[in-house]
């Protein structure tokens, strides 16, 4: 069933659509292009540790794991509301349902990070090295935080119909307290400890080091998020089941 449902998500964005190839690939390299004239030509940030061309890998390396995230939590939270209609009339587990959005929605965006990984190899702006392959790392432990935090938002999104939006104005504010477009170092010395306890900021950490030369991964911060998010995967999906039978009585 997960792979019907896998199907019919990709099947919903793609079937009939003329400009799959744009979407797939040039997509990703038009919004690099815009983020990279917003906040580095416009707006002049720099990574002090980086040459000024190397500020679009350092930017692409965050933000497509922020949209990853982002995009696939705010369109779940409100996926069992959208397929009320459905899940009223038919049978189904509602945790594949979740998890076949989730895979869609995150490995799309995930595509569009190798396309302008691929790019920037291509244009030596990024140097190929082992250390790329790494990046797999940070997008294993992403996709767990997703399924957490996704599985949680639709869960209380049935309950409490102002989650999404509450949701949708929080989003922004977690964007700028997470160094994607620029350096933690840049930040003020009061936020700089609690920003280390910003799950996508390990995310993003590892995948900044992974691409450029920034140093070593934190090793241990990896594994210590992995480990909380587990146990949090295993409490999230406890309470989910839990919660899932009395679904329609607010739908």
């Amino acid at each position: 069933m997960y792979f019907y449902f896998l199907k019919r998500e990709l099947s919903d964005k793609f079937i009939g659509n003329s400009s799959v190839i744009f979407w797939l690939l040039f997509q990703p390299l038009a919004t690099m292009a815009v983020f990279y004239f917003v906040f580095g030509t416009i707006f002049q940030s720099r990574i002090p540790e980086l040459p000024q061309q190397q500020f679009v890998a350092y930017l692409a390396a965050g933000l497509w794991m922020w949209m990853a995230f982002s995009e696939t939590v705010l369109s779940a939270s409100q996926l069992i509301l959208n397929k009320s209609q459905l899940i009223s009339k038919v049978k189904v587990d509602l945790r594949l349902m979740i998890m076949a959005h989730i895979s869609a929605s995150f490995g799309l965006q995930i595509l569009g990070l190798l396309v302008v990984v691929i790019t920037l190899l291509l244009t030596g702006i990024v140097s190929p090295q082992w250390k790329l392959l790494l990046l797999l790392f940070p997008i294993l432990l992403l996709f767990l935080i997703t399924v957490v935090i996704s599985f949680f938002f639709a869960m209380l999104q049935v309950f409490h119909r102002d989650t999404h939006k509450i949701l949708q104005a929080f989003i922004p504010l977690w964007f700028f307290l997470t160094p994607i477009i620029y350096a933690i170092d840049r930040a003020p010395e009061y936020l700089k400890a609690w920003m280390t306890y910003n799950p996508i900021f390990t995310v993003v950490d590892f995948s900044h080091k992974s691409l450029l030369p920034l140093g070593e991964v934190n090793w241990m911060a990896y594994f210590v998020t992995t480990m909380v998010f587990s146990l949090l995967l295993l409490l999230v999906l406890s309470i989910f089941n839990k919660t899932s039978p009395f679904f329609d009585d607010y739908l």
